[in-house]
């Protein structure tokens, strides 16, 4: 176990691999494992938003948006990110509708908010 209150950096790959890798709908289970085996030091949150990032755009994952949205459903992929992995939540274009973003909350999955992308005139 690693030592009290201080996260040790060899332990970056190792969750990073297993999250990354987690099974499909197990992905909650992983993390907390992952808390678990650290043991009293805390996992860095960006390492926990960067793999449960790469963990749902690997899986392609489908999201349902807000109902308000009446569009159904978002895909996550790394092609439609709009943000950085390191974050918590995480936009994504709706590839259908090219002015909107959804953001979705990585390490619980859901989505947070649907709005209205920034179009800038560069090519």
């Amino acid at each position: 176990m690693a030592a009290e209150g201080k996260f040790n950096d060899q332990w970056v790959q190792l969750i990073h691999g297993l999250i990354q890798n987690a099974p499909p709908n197990g992905l909650m289970d992983i993390v907390q494992g992952c808390r678990q085996l650290v043991g009293l030091a805390k996992v860095p949150d960006e390492l926990v938003f960067r793999s449960c990032a790469d963990f749902r755009e690997k899986s392609i994952t489908a999201v349902p948006l807000p109902a308000s949205n009446g569009q159904g459903i978002g895909i996550i992929c790394e092609i439609g990110r709009a943000g950085s992995r390191a974050s918590k939540v995480i936009a994504y274009h709706d590839q259908r509708h090219d002015d909107q973003l959804f953001c979705v909350d990585q390490e619980t999955g859901q989505v947070s908010s649907v709005q209205d992308r920034n179009k800038s005139g560069d090519l």
